[in-house]
């Protein structure tokens, strides 16, 4: 009977001792749990499964949120939703300099897909369509690019080099983000990450472009200012609609100078069809004067030529002319003055500066309706 009795006790005392120690883990594990509770919640989820990471509430329209960055580890790192490879964002590779970034997503016969298979730093490769929403139904107080020529003059296009980025750690751009420096393991070694250095991973080599400051003094609808990293941007894109108005407007002007080019070369074929009928430039006239000689009414080149004060031209008239007359028209062949001659035989006409504006013209001599000649004179400022 007393070995029963020992034994009992031994088992009362081996249940009670689990007793305790069951009871110290359910106590350690809610301490635990309290304590990440009050160490701001760093990892929470709701009643309906929703996850809130590092400080971040859950809530129903997120799955997962996180406060902070996401590191994915591994190979190939994608992030899928919906039905498989429907949308999605990853990268491929073993290590950071060797990935590529992949967008893609599928909604019926749509499919898009960038990829960067050679990384280049501040290089986007786009393997197929970039696609600008641009729908008339979704737009308003829609108005024509006027004078979009000015515009486009008023832009001036440059070729450069970035700066490096030890050139760009002594800029003080004053945005408001702050960078961090911070260390991750990649494959099993330490990469040191310091924000600071890669502030801009802008291409090298030869660049083409404009200054952001300059095209905000004409168009700052295409100037965009980044307050984070205290730098301005420009919306290349944007120009393309002032670039085909400009277009359409040079057209128009050059449709124009072409027809009015085409009614001057008409304008000058007549009159060289007048100087080659006059032949030597004078219609002969002729009659008897008083004492029997021959005279010839005849037309001269005005002297001096080109003027800018007053010129002289001088003609001849038979006597036998009841009506003569000096008329000039400018290139366009409008007729701008007429003179009346009344003197016969040898005579002249001044002509002063003040009667026309600065130009090109043609004087013609007429007498009884029949064109005795034509020159050409020439008025300077």
């Amino acid at each position: 009977m007393s070995v029963s009795g020992n034994c009992f006790a031994s088992s009362k005392n081996n249940e009670n001792f689990l007793n305790m120690k069951t009871l110290k883990i359910i106590t350690l594990l809610l301490i635990v749990l309290a304590l990440s509770q009050t160490a701001n919640a760093q990892i929470e989820m709701n009643s309906s499964g929703k996850v809130g990471v590092a400080g971040a509430v859950p809530n129903s329209y997120y799955g997962l949120r996180v406060n902070g960055r996401l590191y994915l580890e591994g190979s190939s790192r994608y992030i899928y939703a919906g039905n498989v490879y429907a949308s999605g964002i990853g990268t491929s590779g073993s290590t950071l300099s060797g990935s590529s970034l992949k967008l893609y997503g599928n909604s019926g016969e749509t499919t898009f897909n960038t990829a960067l298979t050679s990384p280049q730093q501040g290089v986007l490769a786009v393997n197929g369509v970039v696609v600008q929403l641009s729908d008339e139904k979704i737009k308003k107080d829609k108005s024509k690019i006027e004078k979009a020529s000015d515009l486009i003059k008023s832009l001036s296009a440059y070729s450069y080099y970035y700066k490096s980025s030890e050139e760009l750690q002594q800029i003080d751009f004053g945005g408001k983000y702050k960078y961090k420096y911070d260390t991750m393991l990649v494959d099993g070694e330490e990469i040191v990450i310091d924000e600071s250095k890669n502030k801009f991973r802008l291409p090298k080599g030869q660049q083409f472009g404009f200054m952001a400051q300059d095209v905000s003094k004409t168009i700052p609808q295409l100037v965009s200012y980044d307050s984070a990293n205290g730098v301005y941007g420009v919306n290349y894109i944007g120009i393309i609609p002032i670039l085909v108005e400009s277009n359409k407007e040079l057209i128009a002007n050059q449709e124009q100078l072409e027809a009015r080019i085409s009614e001057l070369e008409k304008e000058v074929e007549k009159l060289v069809k007048k100087e080659k009928d006059n032949s030597s430039s004078a219609r002969m006239v002729e009659s008897d004067d008083a004492s029997g000689a021959t005279l010839v009414s005849e037309l001269f080149q005005n002297a001096p030529n080109p003027f800018n004060e007053s010129t002289e031209i001088r003609f001849k008239l038979s006597n036998d002319i009841a009506d003569a007359r000096l008329i000039v028209y400018n290139m366009q062949g409008r007729q701008v003055k007429s003179y009346t001659l009344s003197e016969r035989g040898e005579t002249s006409l001044i002509v002063r500066s003040g009667e026309f504006p600065a130009g090109m013209y043609m004087y013609t001599l007429i007498a009884d309706g029949a064109e005795i000649g034509t020159k050409k004179m020439i008025l300077t400022d």
